[in-house]
This record gives structure tokens, sequence and C-alpha cells, in this order.
């Protein structure tokens, strides 16, 4: 097993989006930060999702989904082959479709499929102001 990648020191930090909202009574720090590759966050340093990480975005105009192979959608009698986990990553220009590089790329698992994305600056991750220290990234 790999140690968890480490957050370097001189992460550029992305700028601050979002609001400060007042609500019945409550105040809502909505603020955030979307960290990509060229963040300087490695993948992986951020916890996953599922447990209390920040969620994964997509970047700029490009659509990221992933597929993966279910039983029910084979042909009786057959075992689909393959990698799992296919990328989907895809954009409209002038009303054309059009494809990344990556669409259509198989992966062993989701994590792997998400790291490519990542790597790509498909993918970002929205921490949330009030979380970042938590997570070990700057705040301010």
């Amino acid at each position: 097993m790999t140690d968890k990648p480490m957050i370097p020191p001189a992460v550029v930090m992305p700028p601050l989006q979002g609001r400060v909202r007042r609500l019945v009574g409550e105040v809502y720090d909505g603020r955030y930060r979307v960290y990509t590759h060229t963040s300087g966050v490695p993948y992986g340093a951020l916890p996953p999702w599922l447990d209390g990480g920040p969620a994964r975005v997509a970047i700029g105009d490009w659509n990221v989904s992933q597929r993966s192979w279910c039983r029910w959608m084979s042909t009786p009698g057959t075992v689909p082959s393959g990698p799992p986990i296919i990328l989907n990553v895809t954009r409209r220009v002038d009303g054309q479709l059009e494809r990344h590089p990556l669409d259509g790329t198989g992966y062993d698992s989701a994590e792997d499929a998400d790291r490519a994305t990542y790597d790509a600056g498909l993918i970002g991750f929205m921490v949330y102001e009030k979380n970042a220290a938590s997570y070990g990234l700057p705040t301010g």
C-alpha cells in the first residue's frame, strides 16, 4: 500500500468563489475554491468524498462521467470484456459534439478514472473555505 500524497507547502490558492449568506438568523459560509492539478495538490492528498472529503467537479465546459459494465446489458450467456470503467468526456462546440482524447478510455477502477481526469485538468475538488484547514490547505 502506498502512502497518501502530502499537500505541498507551496499550494497555489485558486480564486475564492461563492459568498456568505444570512438565512433566517443564521450565517451560511458558502465560499469555496476549486483545487486542480495546477494548484499543486496531488491526486489522493484530499480525503474521498464518502469519507467527508470535498466533492469532485468538472472544470470548464467538459462533461465528465463514467460508465461501467452491467450484467443485464450484455447478451445472455456472454460475459462483458474489456475494462470495467469507461470514461465519457465530451462538450458541445458550435452545436457539434466534441470528444476529448480520454473519451472512451477504460480503467480498472473509478478511482483510476478520476485520477486520469484530474491529471488531465478535467476535474477539480470543490473545497469550502470553512473546511480547508481541516484538509491541510491554506485559508484566507
